[in-house]
């Protein structure tokens, strides 16, 4: 009987690892997820933005600062979502010892 135990020990170490080892895959692959969601919704808030304020027409110099502002916005979004996406087939931490 003790044999047995100890057969199954390794077993069931081994079984409980891996159910652990998806769930922490599952929840990092939805967070970074959700974080690439909120990068797209800043973009297309900030692209509503400008095309409301130049659809206004307000002044030159105004609306060339906000582009200027809002490029800035974009540029730094999209680097966002690189590192976000080179992230979801990165084996990093916990998930390096896993195959």
């Amino acid at each position: 009987m003790t044999e047995v135990r100890h057969l199954r020990s390794p077993y069931t170490f081994e079984t409980l690892s891996k159910r652990v080892h998806s769930n922490l895959q599952f929840s990092r692959q939805f967070y970074i997820a959700q974080w690439f969601r909120d990068c797209s919704v800043e973009v297309e808030k900030v692209n509503k933005a400008q095309e409301k304020q130049s659809k206004d027409n307000t002044d030159a110099e105004e609306l060339a600062k906000t582009l200027e502002k809002n490029q800035k916005i974009l540029h730094h979004a999209e680097r966002r979502k690189v590192f976000l996406l080179e992230q979801v087939n990165s084996k990093i931490g916990v998930f390096a010892n896993f195959k």
